[in-house]
């Protein structure tokens, strides 16, 4: 194979968009989810150029993002996920635009302008684990960017991916401290919960 076809192999930062119930949004009115993910993609497109990103292509209602960077793709995430929350403010239910991100940093295979490889295939499977706004990275984007101290995070705890070996440690990414507080308030309360309960079972 000549060098100008062989695939070009590098470690790359893989972030994955989706849209929460597009599907039942189309149903419902197609003509409205239509223009709401061409407002999706304006505010997303905007923001992966601000974080020089590269958007590999788009999948339905998803974005498949490259970045050089799992620090650019992880503050791009939380950019895209404020600009929509501030958006959804200022609009009733119907017209409120909602998305998970996953980001994880892999070995991947650029061949014909296209990615493949476990980079790709493990962040397509960490974002469907991200809360409805929310951010889910895995362990090794959360190594690359533990130095920042302005991003805050969370461990989920080991899931285990659809079709993909082992279980991965995943991290839940927080917007703001406002949000970091409300969900260590809410962990501690359930956390509590949960201690009071298993010592009336101990005691039974």
């Amino acid at each position: 194979m000549s060098e100008q076809n062989s695939p070009n192999r590098r470690l790359a930062a893989i972030l994955f968009t989706d849209i929460v119930g597009y599907s039942k949004m189309m149903q419902e009115d197609e003509e409205n989810a239509i223009l709401l993910l061409d407002k999706h993609s304006e505010i997303c497109e905007s923001h992966i150029s601000n974080y020089r990103g590269r958007l590999i292509k788009k999948i339905g209602d998803s974005n498949f993002v490259e970045f050089s960077s799992a620090v650019d793709a992880v503050q791009c995430g939380i950019s895209i996920q404020k600009n929509l929350r501030d958006y959804n403010s200022n609009q009733d239910n119907k017209n409120q635009i909602w998305m998970r991100i996953g980001i994880h940093i892999g070995d991947v295979i650029e061949k014909d302008s296209d990615i493949f490889g476990d980079g790709v295939n493990v962040a397509s499977r960490i974002e469907p684990l991200a809360d409805k706004g929310g951010i889910c990275i895995s362990n090794e984007v959360y190594r690359s960017i533990s130095a920042q101290k302005d991003i805050l995070t969370a461990s989920l705890g080991e899931y285990e991916l659809k079709n993909i070996v082992e279980k991965w440690h995943i991290f839940r990414v927080f917007l703001d401290k406002d949000e970091y507080q409300s969900w260590a308030e809410k962990s501690f309360s359930q956390k509590k919960i949960f201690q009071r309960k298993s010592k009336t079972l101990k005691r039974v």
